[in-house]
């Protein structure tokens, strides 16, 4: 994400999270230490509101992040800590977004009482929600998330003064579409205060083209030095599959630019590891996650090419991914175990915040900064 301005105004307490049952639902507001009820007890009514009746209740708005500053158009992500009023499961924390005047953007937390236990004596949980507020206009925005305690924040938006930045590392998925751009994923060192990261390409008409990052909306009044950056490039690809060399600071990356109808389905997943998505870094918008799986393949005389692709998911919460294996010559081994192969693949954009997520038979969750 953006460089964040952070307001803080106090911690909520932590509520006791044991009265909530296995499902995140709040139970008969037990605590963990409580002797446990009796099979033969009558149920407890713990105060959930009937499906038909469910209705907000108040928050306790904590800390407010957002980004320094923007461009017109993009979108604008910014996070909010809130706290339950009652005892609560996170699935019931909502945050909504309205214009409430020129250039004012005010957020509305708010906790869905179904899943709540009004009865119960705990108070809880704390949840760090994003919300997209974009796209803005040009000018200078507030965000507010409590006008009667002064918690907002104050966004710019207008074109940023960008500068090249060297990277340090440049990830490129092993196998491309050559209907998408490829994207190549790019870190960099901090430097500066407050800036934004970018991807950027260069395609010249003779030779390889180039990736590059570049840092925007810089501040130079701040003494700040930024942590580091991560960003993604986009490089337009030729119609045709084969390999395409690219150029950047750290040195040529290849990947192989494929017809996915030449794909075909296989590879067993046996691991997969996030890439892009590095808390400690600033991000650009949007962001691209990318991974590195190892996978088993039945393949003996050439390198197999994986590339994932999103199918339906049987889950409507989560995320699914097919691994493929574009190499287009026939070459299974015969008899023996399959070898274990790693490789780069590219998920796609996501947006801020938990993503559930399936590649292959591997389960994960996804934490988009």
């Amino acid at each position: 994400m953006r460089s964040w301005l952070t307001l803080t105004l106090f911690l909520f307490g932590l509520g006791c999270y044991a009265n909530h049952g296995p499902d995140g639902r709040p139970d008969a507001g037990l605590s963990s230490d409580a002797a446990p009820r009796p099979d033969t007890a009558p149920a407890l009514d713990v105060g959930v509101i009937d499906g038909g009746s469910c209705r907000p209740l108040s928050s306790n708005a904590n800390v407010l992040r957002c980004p320094s500053a923007v461009e017109p158009g993009m979108p604008v992500w910014v996070e909010l800590e809130h706290g339950a009023s009652a005892c609560c499961g996170e699935d019931a924390a909502r945050l909504t977004a309205s214009r409430t005047g020129e250039r004012t953007v005010t957020l509305s937390p708010s906790w869905d009482s179904c899943g709540c236990c009004e009865a119960c004596e705990c108070v809880g949980p704390v949840v760090n929600q994003p919300i997209d507020v974009g796209p803005l206009t040009e000018g200078i925005w507030t965000v507010i998330a409590d006008p009667a305690r002064g918690l907002s924040c104050t966004i710019v938006v207008g074109p940023l003064e960008c500068e090249v930045h060297p990277i340090s590392q440049a990830i490129v998925p092993d196998a491309s579409p050559m209907d998408e751009p490829l994207p190549v994923l790019l870190r960099a060192s901090g430097g500066s205060c407050g800036c934004t990261p970018r991807g950027w390409y260069n395609m010249p008409r003779e030779g390889r083209p180039f990736a590059g990052l570049e840092r925007c909306g810089c501040s130079d009044l701040d003494p700040c030095v930024d942590p580091g950056y991560e960003a993604t490039a986009l490089i337009p690809v030729p119609p045709f599959a084969g390999p395409l060399i690219a150029n950047t600071d750290v040195g040529p990356i290849t990947t192989q630019i494929v017809g996915v109808a030449t794909c075909i389905p296989g590879p067993r997943v046996v691991s997969v590891e996030p890439l892009g998505i590095d808390p400690s870094l600033i991000h650009d918008a949007p962001i691209h996650v990318f991974a590195r799986v190892e996978y088993e393949e039945a393949f003996c005389c050439a390198q197999p090419i994986p590339l994932a692709r999103e199918i339906p998911s049987d889950d409507t919460d989560a995320r699914a991914f097919a691994l493929l294996n574009c190499v287009n010559v026939d070459c299974f081994c015969d008899g023996g175990a399959p070898r274990r192969v790693e490789g780069i693949v590219h998920l796609g954009i996501f947006s801020p915040g938990r993503s559930e997520v399936r590649v292959g038979d591997i389960a994960l969750t996804v934490d988009v900064p």
